[in-house]
């Protein structure tokens, strides 16, 4: 079991109705959470939701307005950031560069007073740690995007912070830099078994490295959970719109049965698992997200399925998957994401072309906000 599935575990780090004000405007909004020991934690969101703010609050470079953040079971009201168990990794990396690679690992040691010998001994298993072993002597200029991370890594990690608060790590880097570096980020932090909190607006970054989520927008945490179930089921328009690309139909449920919805827009009943909540409002949207619909030249055979009919105005090919937008008869474009499983590009729909768009009712979601 998950700890925050149990009722049992006691959370690491408590967030407690937290809120920061700048001339009247608040940034962070009165939010609660409950993160645990070892969680690769994300916070998710746009510009200006508040979640850099939030970040410094935990680190002790912003006093909170009101509210409260315990670690490890301590208040941490008054606290300056030398005297909380948490290290920042800036976005910058805010490397030193007139210093080697393990001058700066060490800078913080020194600062502290630590031995010669276990200042060398610590900064010699934290190069390792990063694969950096042979890069000692070099000066930040001399490394890549990717190795200047590395180095901001271990220097954040050199006094063994109990929390480490990452601002946007990866931004700086390219793509595929950015997705080799997510995994061995993740490696670390598994290794180490220290608490990760990572902000990020990049909603594939968060997904690929956290336990869990929080999104936030405005303030305030819209969503906290894994990204299993915010990606499968978002909670509302805005985290489904925010969290991967999706279709949103507007329609209101059957009166005799609220596992169909009448959508206007598309001239077609969208089936959708039953619901308990009740009653349903008279206006309700239906999100599907583009890799849950098929995409074929003939109407499928299986029933209670949802089938629109349309054409395919756009088509982007991408290698191991195509990316569809479909006119329906009735003017609605809908997206859809379909893997390239044959080679033949004869089987695949082309422009222009009439098809039917289908999808089990599993994977409709029904949004009431």
């Amino acid at each position: 079991m998950n700890p925050w599935e149990d009722p049992a575990a006691e959370p690491f780090i408590r967030i407690k109705e937290l809120r920061k004000s700048f001339g009247g405007v608040a940034a962070v909004d009165g939010v609660s959470l409950d993160i645990y020991r070892g969680e690769l934690f994300a916070i998710l969101g746009g510009s200006g939701c508040g979640k850099s703010t939030l970040l410094r609050l935990l680190a002790g470079f912003e006093a909170p307005t009101s509210g409260e953040v315990r670690i490890d079971g301590s208040d941490m009201a008054g606290r300056p950031p030398f005297e909380r168990p948490t290290n920042m990794m800036f976005q910058s990396y805010a490397l030193f560069p007139h210093y080697t690679v393990a001058d700066n690992v060490a800078y913080g040691l020194r600062k502290d007073g630590l031995g010669k010998a276990e200042i060398k001994e610590r900064v010699a298993e934290l190069l390792e740690l990063v694969q950096l072993q042979e890069f000692g002597r070099r000066k930040p200029r001399q490394l890549s995007g990717g190795q200047q991370q590395r180095v901001a890594l271990a220097r954040a990690l050199a006094k063994r912070p109990k929390v480490l608060l990452l601002d946007e790590p990866l931004a700086a880097l390219d793509r595929n830099l950015r997705e080799r570096t997510q995994f061995e980020l993740m490696g670390i932090q598994e290794r180490l078994g220290i608490t990760f909190i990572v902000v990020t607006h990049d909603q594939e970054e968060a997904m690929t490295l956290a336990t869990r989520i929080a999104v936030m927008d405005a303030g305030r945490f819209v969503q906290v959970g894994t990204p299993t179930e915010i990606y499968e089921y978002p909670n509302s328009r805005f985290v489904a719109d925010f969290f991967g690309t999706i279709n949103l139909f507007e329609g209101r449920a059957e009166a005799s049965d609220p596992s169909r919805i009448i959508c206007a827009e598309t001239g077609a009943l969208i089936h959708v698992e039953p619901t308990a909540e009740r009653p349903l409002p008279d206006v309700l949207f239906v999100a599907v997200r583009p890799e849950k619909i098929r995409i074929d030249r003939e109407a499928p055979a299986e029933q209670g399925m949802t089938v629109l009919r349309g054409t395919v105005e756009d088509m982007a090919y991408y290698g191991n998957h195509s990316v569809y937008r479909v006119r329906t008869d009735q003017g609605k474009l809908v997206q859809v994401s379909s893997p390239n499983a044959h080679r033949s590009a004869e089987l695949a729909p082309a422009g222009n072309e009439p098809v039917h768009l289908s999808w089990p009712r599993d994977c409709s979601v029904v949004l009431t906000q």
